[in-house]
């Protein structure tokens, strides 16, 4: 009888350990990979970064505002809907100073675009890509187009069209930020 239970428990022991030493290798996770997100234009895409030079001089690179939430803006002077946005453009500038406001305009002289803002007086950036390589990247055929994209660097809303002060407001999820 003691040899059959010493037997048994041996038994026991081999298959014990077995299923021990199975279970470890079943239980090791792989390490998980840090969720990649996805580079385009879409929202929940990490914006393309770009780099363009302002009205002024001023070279900027949109990587570089992470942190921030940014107000990307395509336009020219020669669209009406994008001139009927400007003042409420002016307004957001003007009132969020936690907001970087990135105005694009696509493709016109720079004496142009520069006499253009200071006639009408606004203060926001204005950058320039004069090779529309910017504005293609960003797939904005249909002007003004607005991009706005969050701390993290990705892109939280997209809209074409005319945005008015209280949607630029809403889209920038700006309830109690000044």
């Amino acid at each position: 009888m003691n040899r059959k239970k010493i037997l048994i428990s041996i038994i026991l022991i081999l298959i014990l350990s077995l299923l021990f030493i199975l279970g470890k290798n079943y239980l090791v996770f792989p390490k998980q990979k840090k969720e990649q997100i996805t580079t385009g234009v879409n929202p929940g895409n990490k914006a393309p970064d770009f780099t363009l030079e302002s009205l002024y001089g001023k070279k900027i690179k949109l990587s570089t505002l992470q942190g921030k939430k940014v107000f990307l803006n395509f336009w020219a002077s020669w669209c009406g809907p994008c001139r009927s946005e400007m003042p409420d453009i002016e307004k957001l500038n003007e009132n969020y100073n936690k907001i970087e406001i990135l105005t694009v305009n696509i493709k016109e002289e720079k004496k142009k675009v520069l006499d253009f803002i200071m006639t009408k007086g606004y203060t926001f950036p204005v950058f320039l890509d004069k090779d529309g390589k910017v504005s293609n990247m960003y797939q904005a055929r249909g002007i003004p187009t607005t991009y706005i994209i969050d701390e993290q660097g990705a892109i939280r809303a997209r809209h074409t069209g005319i945005l008015d002060y209280s949607k630029m407001k809403e889209l920038l999820n700006l309830e109690n930020v000044k």
